[in-house]
């Protein structure tokens, strides 16, 4: 049987580094739904792992590299292409508190590698070496990312760019919510350690979008195929006369 951590482990883990987590996701993918999915499936894997970790920065490090690995694989996901339009469209309705929503539209406007480099080095404090070995690059690949991401922000915010701003993003906390739907998880993995290890569903209006999104898809498929038959069935009867 595969030994899983236990609630304490987990719970503390989630206090200590779960909102970096939250944000990092956050930052992105632009939806609260799926940060919300990657981080219930960080943690859970968090569970199983066996990782010894020498202290809390290390077991952060290890996190944040699966929070970034887990959003790749996301993005890469004909699901997630077919629906991540409807996400942010309905994340655009709630957007993050008003003193940092012009300074997070900036930010997430950044290509995706500038936006990693800048959220990790300025919101969650990494030397661009630490950056380096988590993205798989190279430290001198890193500043200049970072450079160009400076630039940009200060001609996208019309010169009143001040790095010292990210400090507002460091307000971004994970839901508590979620944090409880995690630890349910991770309970009834327990009852089944030996199953396969599925998160329990997430917010319902981020699983409706998804659900209306397939719907939609499934009828122009079935219309298509009426029609189809309707036309091929005319066709044959006309043939006969």
């Amino acid at each position: 049987q595969t030994k899983l951590r236990s609630d304490a482990f987990l719970q503390q883990a989630m206090d200590t580094c779960g909102d970096a987590v939250y944000r990092l996701a956050l930052c992105r993918l632009n939806s609260r739904a799926d940060a919300e999915d990657v981080y219930q499936e960080v943690f859970l894997r968090l569970l199983r792992d066996d990782t010894d970790f020498g202290d809390t920065e290390h077991l952060k490090a290890w996190l944040l590299r699966v929070t970034l690995s887990r959003c790749t694989d996301l993005r890469r996901s004909a699901w997630f292409k077919r629906t991540a339009p409807m996400e942010a469209a309905a994340d655009a309705a709630a957007p993050e508190p008003e003193s940092s929503s012009e300074l997070w539209q900036a930010v997430h406007a950044l290509p995706d590698d500038q936006r990693i480099a800048v959220w990790l080095h300025y919101v969650e404090g990494y030397r661009t070496e630490e950056i380096a070995e988590m993205v798989g690059c190279r430290p001198a690949t890193v500043r200049t990312r970072l450079h160009r991401a400076r630039k940009q922000l200060k001609l996208d915010l019309e010169g009143s760019y001040d790095e010292e701003q990210l400090d507002e993003l460091k307000d971004i906390k994970a839901p508590q919510e979620l944090k409880e739907r995690t630890l349910a998880a991770a309970r009834e993995a327990r009852k089944l350690t030996n199953e396969p290890l599925h998160a329990v569903p997430r917010h319902p209006w981020g699983m409706a979008k998804r659900l209306l999104a397939a719907a939609c898809a499934f009828g122009i498929v079935l219309g298509g195929t009426a029609v189809y038959r309707t036309h091929n069935g005319t066709a044959q009867t006309g043939m006969q006369s």
